[in-house]
């Protein structure tokens, strides 16, 4: 963490604290267990990306990275979060984890909020519309990269290969088409889904955000 505190210190006004707590009870009281109180939460849309290594590479490629995360925060309306992640460097061990975790540094989201009970449908629509065009910047210059599926943009396009990879997909449908070969069991996004069914119509339609964003150079 030294590398982190050290660049924190340069920056004027800035603080920062390290806790450490010898089990999970009492980091959760602390710091997630203290917000609730009784009241009705909010509803939130994301949208999430696993940074390649490889964009870190370089001013250049710093510098377009840059500019990528902060066209998305500059919206209005617009939270962020990123995770330093632990690329794992073994290869792959045959699981239908994304090769994108193991070329990946950073996993990055936009997040919006609404308060449900001041909510519509068109208001929704709009967060969900919202956390999707903040992340276009950076889908363009992260062609090849992944998404976690946990944390996913549900207007997400080519899910197959952002969630899983294409290999592990084509893997996955093979395995699905002989465990459940009436497709009986579905999800959202999943593995062999069908998105002409009745029951995922109630999920927020996606729009067209594919306008070039900005001249990307080479990584």
């Amino acid at each position: 963490m030294k590398p982190l505190i050290d660049f924190v210190k340069t920056i004027p006004g800035a603080s920062y604290s390290i806790t450490t707590y010898n089990s999970w009870y009492p980091l959760f009281n602390d710091k997630i267990g203290s917000q609730y109180t009784n009241y009705a939460g909010y509803g939130t849309a994301m949208s999430s990306r696993l940074i390649p290594a490889a964009n870190f590479n370089g001013a250049k490629n710093q510098d377009l990275l840059v500019d990528a995360l902060m066209a998305g925060a500059a919206l209005p309306g617009i939270i962020t979060m990123f995770c330093m992640n632990m690329p794992a460097r073994t290869a792959d061990d045959g699981t239908a984890l994304t090769p994108a975790w193991r070329r990946s540094t950073w996993h990055f989201m936009y997040i919006t909020r609404w308060d449900p009970s001041r909510a519509d449908q068109g208001k929704i629509q709009a967060a969900y519309d919202l956390a999707h065009k903040a992340m276009e910047p950076l889908r363009q210059l992260t062609p090849s990269a992944g998404v976690y599926i946990n944390e996913a943009d549900v207007l997400e396009s080519n899910t197959p290969s952002l969630f899983w990879g294409a290999d592990n997909y084509e893997k996955l449908l093979r395995i699905k088409a002989k465990l459940d070969p009436g497709n009986v069991l579905q999800v959202y996004r999943g593995v062999a889904w069908d998105p002409a069914a009745s029951m995922f119509q109630c999920y927020p339609k996606g729009a067209n955000t594919a306008a070039p964003w900005h001249d990307m150079g080479e990584l």
